[in-house]
């Protein structure tokens, strides 16, 4: 909610579907006139919606779950040059030293303001490198082995 706050000028979306305790942080940022919350979109019109965006915000939970698991949102962003920041969690670890992984709010917000501003152009080598290299069975194996490992 402090982004949402901090920046009246923007508008955020929030696409997706969550648990029941996202469900209420969503209920409680409705009331920002700058938040809209899209808990699906068919595929095909998913493209309309990633268009609208400046800045993809990832803004991951430590989930041991997902440790391990690539970021598929990066992938989508990439294909719509949308440029990315994310939080430091384990699930984003891949994405170290390509796009911003930050820990404090006040980061996220510096870095999103300079995002706005961001050439795309840049993203078309990005998106070369993770769609062709891509292995959802690779990232698959790692959080299975993660889960074994914590006993899961």
């Amino acid at each position: 909610s402090d982004l949402i706050r901090s920046f009246p000028d923007w508008g955020f979306i929030l696409c997706g579907r969550t648990d029941a305790l996202g469900l209420a942080k969503i209920h409680s940022w409705k009331t920002y006139k700058n938040f809209l919350y899209v808990p699906w979109v068919p595929r095909k019109k998913v493209g309309a919606l990633w268009r609208k965006l400046k800045v993809n915000l990832m803004l991951y939970r430590p989930a041991s779950v997902s440790d391990g698991a690539f970021p598929v949102k990066f992938l989508e962003a990439l294909y719509y040059r949308v440029p990315s920041l994310t939080t430091q969690v384990p699930k984003t670890s891949s994405l170290e030293g390509i796009i911003p992984r930050l820990t404090f709010p006040d980061h996220l917000k510096i870095e999103a303001i300079k995002l706005v501003n961001f050439s795309s152009g840049s993203l078309d080598n990005l998106y070369q490198k993770f769609s062709l290299n891509m292995s959802p069975q690779w990232h698959l194996i790692q959080v299975a082995e993660r889960l074994q490992q914590k006993g899961i």
